[in-house]
């Protein structure tokens, strides 16, 4: 009877451990599925939010180089604004240097006209006088023999000889500055500056001339104007010296010359007791030709006007 009961004791037993067993499978089956969901759904966020990350992260870097292209262009549109500037700048100093040295073109200019003036003047005023006193002693003379005076006495004052008493004749004089036809150019030019060595101004300004009217656009155009202003300067003709000397610096080509021009004009000037007209000259020759022998000469000049 015992062990009736123990045996079926036994079986129940066994029958709620199998029917335990069966619950825990069921459940650990629902757990594992419900694991596996729970394991999709985490991959899944981890999908989205890698996804998320990369779209973000490309947004970022997206927008940082259109930030570093739109500071790239704002520094290039600031680079260009200030080499605008700047070039704005030196075209404005130009013009202002420009119109600087046009103003003192115009000064010199002006200074040497009016010395011509006071010497036309000079020239004009006598013959008046003689053709009123003419005419009131009715002793008139003709006005060739007029005209004849006044050559006689421009040429007095453009020697700076002491007046002749008999007046050389025109048809010697045209012999003495008639010029060759046949010289080429370089000849031309050689012949007058020969006359200039052996101190014969007034033949050598006639080839020179000529040389002018021959060759307009020659290769010593520039070194003409200058031996030029050297003739009349050499007879202390000194407003026909400047005019000349003024003709080489406004040629627009360089010319090793020119400073030359512009430190002799000055001294023409101080000949002149121009003192304001020559440092116009002088200060633009130190400006202009900086380093070379004019410039200091005219450095040194300067320094003692003042």
């Amino acid at each position: 009877m015992k062990r009736y009961l123990i045996l079926i004791l036994l079986s129940s037993l066994l029958s709620a451990c199998v029917e335990d067993t069966s619950t825990l499978k069921v459940s650990l089956i629902n757990l594992e599925s419900r694991l596996n969901v729970l394991e999709n759904r985490v991959a899944k966020l981890e999908n989205d939010t890698q996804a998320l990350e990369s779209r973000i992260t490309k947004a970022i870097v997206e927008r940082q180089s259109l930030i570093v292209s739109d500071l790239e262009e704002v520094k290039k549109e600031q680079l260009r604004l200030q080499e605008r500037l700047e070039d704005l700048s030196y075209k404005l100093e130009g013009k202002e240097r420009e119109e600087k040295s046009r103003k003192e073109d115009l000064l010199t200019r002006v200074s040497a006209l009016e010395l011509r003036l006071k010497r036309i003047e000079s020239l004009v005023q006598p013959s008046n006088e003689t053709a009123i006193q003419n005419d009131t002693t009715q002793n008139a003379t003709s006005n060739q023999t007029v005209v004849q005076q006044l050559e006689v006495q421009k040429e007095k004052q453009t020697n700076g000889l002491h007046a002749e008493k008999s007046t050389p004749k025109p048809q010697e004089k045209a012999k003495q500055q008639e010029v060759p036809k046949n010289l080429k150019e370089e000849n031309l030019f050689q012949q007058a500056y020969l006359y200039f060595q052996k101190g014969d101004y007034r033949l050598a300004r006639s080839y020179w001339e000529e040389y002018l009217k021959r060759y307009p656009k020659g290769r010593w155009v520039g070194q003409t104007y200058y031996w030029l202003g050297e003739t009349y300067f050499k007879e202390k003709n000194y407003e026909e010296a400047i005019i000349y000397y003024q003709k080489l610096i406004d040629l627009p080509e360089p010319n090793p010359f020119k400073p030359k021009a512009m430190l002799k004009q000055a001294e023409a000037f101080l000949q002149l007791k121009d003192k304001k007209a020559a440092e116009i000259v002088l200060k633009k020759l130190v400006k202009t030709f900086p380093g070379t022998q004019e410039a200091k000469e005219g450095e040194k000049i300067l320094k003692g006007l003042k």
